[in-house]
């Protein structure tokens, strides 16, 4: 071959400049392209063009630890095979389920978890005829840490901590007209809950109680619907994750899922012909409140949104029933972007879309509960209020209209409706009268309503927030589980010898707010608290083997100024003797504010004012200690 002068060099790139479209699409697929001889004024040079063929990749692995802590980085690498695979070779990592993609292009990638649980990571492989995915499965627990004790701690093993309950209550919040149910025997059900979501029956030796769903903050506006085997179904309102729940009874165990991350509160639960859940409920955010619609078909829950923009007062119901088609209907309020008149509402799904109307149009809707006709028609009981009056009414459409009747009229608020109608369609209604602090039941006979009291002196309901639930045995005949929230008692009522028979299904507290600690000489733990659920301050010793617990001063029932003030800041001390001394604040109504000081002289427990003051602006204590 002649040696490789300029001359050469110049007519390489007059003839490269004509041959080089035709000698691009070759070269991928020769091995050797060869440019020979050209006979000419030049030098003869003899150039070769060698161009290798690209070799696909087949395959991607991770090489990874299956295990790893989180906020720890933890190194994985990609594997392609054949090894001699053309390059360049792009890598596209995606971890999940956070899923930002990391250094793409790249074979080996570093990532931080900052969760625990399962994870998986991905990479994808490409190169210029061949392309392969990869997956890899981690598990990232809590990083284990090194504690370093003081210098002063000589004993070992060091000591661990230990905790028990000392006084918990069952914790019951809001709670739904739709909270109880009769089976086929003839047994009651009543699902309630707010620590915990609890379900209670009762037999023939009692009210017996179970945890339906043992995670903590859930079982807010909890509602039950029992199934064809009797089997129970409960809609509920996780409050600390801030999402609606469903929990059902299979037979064997309770079954738990979180339907939907954005709502759940008053919810309301039906079930199809099929056994299958409906429920509608709210969710509320900071600008808006919007009615919400769940159903499971068999495979999934189908979410829908329903309404915006309707009231955000947790007095204002939600029901939901179910025609013979198994098309919801769903009553709710409406009050135009928070701001009242308000609009009474139903709504149904009539096979192809929602439709709705407004019942009736008043000053304020407060609490309500709907039921369906056998015919498929609703009715609503409700309270409307306006400028003078509260009603009960009693609303029920004939097919062309509505037909609106008032059945009471009162000077305080009406609260806590559950109606429900029998195998005639007579409606049966419960619900709460503040004018005289009472518990009615009321139904339609053929010559028009009867109403009945049902328990009086009712001091402690919460007006607008606590509800009543009814339900009808096969007789036809009610039974009411209500909830006396300063009380903390869920109460169970039914007929008994031409009144009413009460009961009490659970006691309820929350107990342990200002906990305040003192050790006697033997060590022993002394406390003293705030039960809010009862109102009272309470004080626990250790005694021999056991927690005795005492009330040490417990509010006024009679007294509602008491409730809407308070008691808070508990300081407790022990004497030489190990006798207690507790101060604490009491504000009472008026500007009253009170530090009090209760202590054990032997024999009784005794209490002083130690301040007292009525003039504004009130004195303000705060923090006591002894």
């Amino acid at each position: 071959m002649k040696p490789f002068t300029p001359r050469t060099a110049i007519f390489l790139l007059g003839t490269l400049a004509t041959v080089f479209l035709a000698l691009t699409g070759l070269l991928a697929g020769l091995s050797s392209v060869e440019a020979a001889d050209i006979a000419d004024s030049h030098s003869d040079d003899d150039v070769a063009f060698r161009g290798t063929a690209c070799i696909s990749l087949t395959n991607v692995t991770i090489a990874g630890p299956s295990v790893g802590y989180s906020g720890a980085a933890i190194t994985f690498t990609a594997n392609i095979s054949p090894s001699q695979a053309t390059p360049p070779i792009t890598y596209t990592w995606q971890p999940q389920p956070e899923g930002s993609v990391l250094l793409p292009g790249q074979s080996l990638v570093t990532y931080t978890w900052r969760t625990t649980g399962t994870k998986i990571i991905t990479v994808t492989a490409d190169n210029c005829g061949g392309s392969d995915v990869a997956t890899h499965t981690i598990s990232i627990t809590a990083q284990e840490w090194n504690i370093y004790l003081p210098l002063t701690l000589r004993n070992y093993p060091p000591p661990t901590w230990h905790s028990e309950c000392v006084d918990c209550p069952v914790y019951i919040d809001d709670m739904t007209p739709r909270s109880i149910a009769v089976d086929s025997t003839g047994r009651t059900h009543v699902v309630y809950g707010g620590d915990h979501l609890y379900h209670a029956w009762r037999d023939d030796s009692g009210w017996q109680v179970e945890i339906a769903d043992a995670s903590l903050h859930v079982g807010d506006w909890a509602s039950l619907a029992l199934d064809d085997n009797d089997h129970p179904h409960i809609s509920y309102y996780d409050a600390g994750n801030k999402d609606l729940k469903y929990a059902y009874w299979d037979g064997a165990a309770w079954i738990t899922e979180t339907v939907d991350t954005l709502g759940g509160w008053d919810t309301a639960i039906a079930l199809d012909s099929a056994g299958r859940p409906h429920i509608a409920y709210r969710h509320a955010t900071l600008n808006d409140t919007s009615l919400k619609y769940a159903a499971w078909d068999g495979a999934a829950w189908q979410i829908t949104t329903v309404e915006s923009h309707i009231s955000g007062a947790s007095d204002r119901d939600t029901s939901i029933a179910l025609d013979g088609d198994d098309h919801p209907h769903i009553g709710y309020v409406l009050s135009h972007h928070g701001s009242d008149p308000s609009d009474l509402t139903h709504t149904w799904w009539d096979g192809t879309r929602w439709l709705s109307e407004t019942v009736e149009t008043a000053l304020y809707i407060g609490s309500n509960s709907m039921a369906l006709l056998s015919t498929g028609k609703p009715t609503f009981a409700y309270e409307a209020i306006t400028e003078s009056d509260y009603l009960l009414r009693y609303a029920r459409w004939d097919g062309a209209q509505w037909q609106i009747s008032t059945l009471a009229t009162s000077s305080n608020s009406l609260a806590g409706f559950s109606l429900v109608l029998d195998g005639s369609d007579a409606p049966h209604l419960s619900y709460y009268s503040q004018a005289d602090e009472a518990m009615r039941y009321g139904y339609q006979s053929g010559s028009g309503w009867q109403f009945e009291t049902v328990t009086s002196g009712l001091h402690a309901v919460n007006w607008g927030s606590d509800v009543t639930a009814l339900a009808l045995d096969g007789a036809g005949q009610p039974r009411i589980s209500y909830f006396a929230g300063r009380h903390a008692l869920l109460r169970y009522a039914v007929p008994a010898g031409g009144g009413w028979q009460t009961e009490t299904i659970v006691p309820g507290g929350k107990a342990g707010k200002y906990p305040s600690l003192a050790l006697d000489g033997d060590g022993h733990p002394h406390i003293s608290y705030l039960d809010e659920g009862q109102g009272s301050i309470k004080y626990a010793a250790w005694e021999a083997d056991r927690w005795v617990l005492r009330a040490i001063f417990q509010m006024d029932f009679q007294n509602d100024n008491d409730w809407i003030y308070g008691l808070n800041n508990t300081s407790l001390a022990l004497d030489g003797d190990s006798r207690p001394h507790v101060v604490y604040n009491y504000n009472g109504a008026l500007g009253l504010t009170e530090l009090r000081y209760t202590f054990w002289d032997g024999s009784a427990w005794q209490t002083q004012v130690i301040v007292r003051s009525t003039e504004p602006p009130a004195a303000t204590v705060g923090g006591p200690a002894l």
